[in-house]
């Protein structure tokens, strides 16, 4: 947790939760913090729509965003949940400009969000974010295997 940084009068003291970002080490989350933008999401809010390009990767603190496909049939299937532990976006990240989901609060709160460009930014230096990224990636395509 970095205590005592603020944006725009904005306290990230008691808001930092995200399990990446509370993990940068403070150089790292300096270059990011002036990026980022604390976000309140109701629930049953749609983040992302299916086909949409993806401008803003969002960090969740409290809310809960589940991705979901909708079936030829009409029916739903929820692909994965995304909390504090990671992010939403990771897709565009890796060179995939829209979504081939929806992604929906399903638990309403609050995230930190940022726009792709700047975290892209980021990312390509390596060094930290790029590794805790990565690890995260794996992570989710551990998931997914294991759903699958």
């Amino acid at each position: 947790m970095h205590p005592g940084y603020t944006r725009n009068n904005i306290a990230f003291t008691g808001l930092l939760t995200n399990k990446i970002l509370s993990g940068l080490p403070g150089p790292e989350f300096s270059r990011l913090l002036s990026h980022l933008e604390p976000v309140s999401i109701s629930t049953g809010e749609f983040i992302y729509e299916l086909g949409q390009q993806i401008s803003f990767l969002y960090f969740p603190e409290s809310v809960v965003i589940s991705q979901l496909y909708f079936l030829e049939d009409g029916a739903s299937s929820g692909v994965s949940i995304i909390g504090s532990d990671g992010f939403l976006g990771l897709t565009a990240l890796l060179d995939a400009p829209k979504t081939g989901y929806w992604a929906v609060a399903t638990v309403g709160g609050n995230a930190l969000r940022i726009r792709m460009e700047e975290f892209r930014r980021e990312f390509v230096l390596g060094g930290p974010l790029q590794k805790l990224v990565l690890t995260y990636a794996n992570a989710r395509m551990m998931q997914l295997a294991q759903r699958a």
